[in-house]
């Protein structure tokens, strides 16, 4: 478990958020229930928060509201 703590310290932290990602999704996967998984997941929703909310990214948002009205 420490050579994987220390793999962990070493990468930049774009590289931990997927890490994060991808545990998660191998708990859902294997139906593993954590009891930190709504921390986990209110930290990811923040890191990633600069990364959703933008203006640039309402051009998608305005867009999948008139697909939305048109289905």
């Amino acid at each position: 478990m420490a050579d994987l703590v220390s793999v962990l310290q070493e990468l930049p932290p774009d590289a931990r958020r997927e890490l994060l990602d991808f545990a998660e999704f191998l708990a859902r996967k294997y139906g593993a229930e954590w009891p930190e998984h709504e921390d986990w997941l209110a930290m990811s929703q923040q890191s990633m928060a600069r990364l959703w909310d933008n203006p640039e990214d309402d051009v998608y948002a305005d867009l999948f509201s008139r697909v939305s009205e048109i289905i």
